[in-house]
């Protein structure tokens, strides 16, 4: 009888201790795969974040070619075509204020003021070509911190987080 005993004692430890290696064995897989779900979505929202960074320079950069255009003498642009440039440029800064950390976002808005500024100056009749250079090398000088400021960002991240980010974007921190 005690025989039996102990064998239903140690089949039911047996069973008991299969329940406990299983339910670790499906925590550790759960808690593995939450890491690679969150180093998927922290990659995901470093290429949105990049992203925004090229739409914001790229805006940027198409209006201050038309403020110069504008500035040597060349006819301006329809007021439509314009209006849309500073609404992806707004747009653009928009997105970055909200993906990245404060001191990208608050050169973003630098440059962002900086553009407008040079397009509001261009569109100024009474300005001279010396507060045209001024303005130029603003908006120019704004862009180039900007620029820096991130490729930095990017560099650091790359540095702690080598083999979380994409093979494309592994590829150009460095150029």
């Amino acid at each position: 009888m005690t025989e039996a005993l102990f064998t239903l004692l140690g089949a039911a430890l047996g069973v008991i201790a299969g329940l406990i290696k299983s339910w670790d064995d499906g925590r550790r897989a759960a808690g593995a795969f939450a890491r690679e779900h969150g180093a998927r979505l922290e990659a995901e929202r470093a290429a949105d974040q990049r992203a925004a960074y090229v739409r914001l320079m790229t805006h940027a950069r198409e209006l201050r070619f038309v403020a110069r255009r504008v500035f040597n003498g060349k006819p301006a642009p329809g007021d439509e075509m314009v209006d849309d440039l500073k609404t992806r440029l707004t747009n653009a800064y928009y997105e970055v204020a909200i993906l990245a950390p404060q001191p990208t976002a608050a050169l973003a808005q630098a440059l962002r003021r900086a553009v407008f500024d040079y397009w509001n100056g261009a569109r100024d009749e009474s300005a001279n070509a010396a507060r045209g250079s001024r303005l130029r090398s603003a908006a120019r000088g704004a862009h180039n911190a900007f620029e820096e400021h991130v490729r930095r960002e990017i560099e650091a991240a790359m540095a702690i987080t080598p083999s979380r980010a994409p093979a494309a974007v592994r590829a150009t921190a460095g150029s």
